[in-house]
């Protein structure tokens, strides 16, 4: 399923164009878990996945010329016994649906990875080449 905002025809657009669904959106809700992440095609489901009286968060795309859903994300954290931020200053990250691959660039590679140590006590062994 391609879903990126240039090229070929895309699915969620295709779909849209023939009337077979509501909306040209696609929508991802991710959890801890894979049971309970979701994506809906042509719309979004408030009633299971925002809590009561609460909104949904819509985030615009930054950059379309790019080929890819950028976002700009003001911090970046992970959390293992705590939370604690490794990019603490505005990126442009790309939201991508397609692929469990996430690329950093090499300072935030090397606080991440200084992060799992502090907080496992394990050294993790990535880099950037994902290795």
């Amino acid at each position: 399923m391609n879903t990126a905002n240039e090229g070929d025809t895309l699915f969620i657009k295709a779909l849209y164009d023939k009337g077979v669904i509501p909306q040209e959106m696609f929508s991802m809700c991710l959890t801890e878990g894979v049971s309970k992440s979701a994506m809906t095609v042509g719309g979004y489901n408030t009633a299971k996945y925002a809590l009561s009286g609460q909104e949904i968060i819509w985030i615009g795309n930054d950059n379309t010329r790019s080929g890819y859903w950028q976002v700009t994300a003001a911090s970046i954290s992970a959390k293992f016994s705590k939370a604690k931020s490794f990019v603490n200053s505005a990126r442009k990250i790309v939201i991508d649906s397609g692929t469990s691959l996430i690329s950093l660039n090499s300072n935030d590679l090397d606080n991440f990875k200084e992060i799992i140590k502090d907080q496992t006590g394990k050294q993790a062994y990535l880099d950037n080449t994902g290795q």
